[in-house]
């Protein structure tokens, strides 16, 4: 009789070494990758504050209208951070004032949504502020009278209303508000 030869059942080949790594350092280099073009981008696009300034616009005006987001504070003060940060990092620009009066608007639009009065005297205030810091500027008499307009409403604040008002006038006489 003869026998039959037996053979051996093939054992599972564990992996060999590279075939263990090969995985996560394609996953490390694809990242590494990623990370090196997200930087290259960030740093090679530096937008000018005039730039910036007319993307928050954009920005804003698109938030204006959307109904869902527009109700939501977190993107109304995300918002005026942007203009915050354009008129504190462009100090030589122009037209710095317009950053910080439409970082007021931002919470005046917010005070409008909310109704806290925590938010209106926080856009009363960055009008002020305007003036204040930008006197000479043609916002700044609009900045007053906007801040002045939100004391009184909003605020019930008729006395800082009117101290404000004469300011306006006395400072600005042929200011175009």
């Amino acid at each position: 009789m003869a026998r039959k030869k037996v053979t051996p059942a093939p054992r599972p080949q564990s992996p060999g070494m590279m075939a263990r790594i090969l995985p996560p350092l394609g996953f490390i280099l694809a990242f590494s990758l990623l990370a090196a073009f997200c930087h290259t981008i960030s740093h090679g696009a530096v937008l000018s504050p005039g730039q910036r300034y007319e993307a928050a616009k954009e920005d804003m005006e698109r938030l204006r209208r959307d109904g869902t987001r527009g109700m939501q504070r977190a993107p109304w003060e995300e918002m005026a951070a942007v203009f915050r940060d354009i008129h504190q990092d462009a100090a030589t620009w122009p037209n710095r004032p317009a950053a910080l009066f439409k970082a007021a608007e931002c919470y005046e639009e917010l005070s409008r949504r909310s109704f806290a009065l925590a938010d209106a005297r926080k856009a009363a205030g960055t009008f002020e502020d305007v003036a204040r810091r930008h006197g000479s500027s043609c916002l700044a008499d609009d900045a007053l009278l906007r801040a002045a307009r939100i004391r009184a409403g909003r605020l019930k604040d008729s006395r800082g209303a009117l101290t404000l008002l004469d300011t306006l006038c006395r400072d600005y006489p042929n200011g175009d508000m």
